[in-house]
């Protein structure tokens, strides 16, 4: 068995992470989840836009066969009762 001198010590002590290297890491990590967050507040912003568009068209869609049906039945004599 190897014996343990200040040596070897000192060089398994130089492997560990210092405070400053556990402060970088976390701040880049917070970095790339402000990153990501931002993304997903840019996908749902883009998203709702999205929904109302569709929705907006959905309905102008009924309004527009709505319209045709009452001419349509004008057309050929029947009255339409709501």
């Amino acid at each position: 068995m190897a014996e343990l001198t200040s040596e070897i010590l000192q060089e398994q002590l130089n492997k560990l992470a210092t405070k400053q290297d556990i402060q970088e890491l976390a701040s880049s990590v917070k970095t790339g989840f402000d990153a990501v967050d931002k993304r997903f507040d840019d996908v749902d912003r883009h998203l709702s836009i999205l929904e109302r568009k569709v929705d907006k068209a959905f309905i102008d869609g009924l309004d527009r066969h709505e319209k045709w049906i009452k001419q349509i039945a004008d057309k050929i004599g029947i009255a339409l009762e709501a």
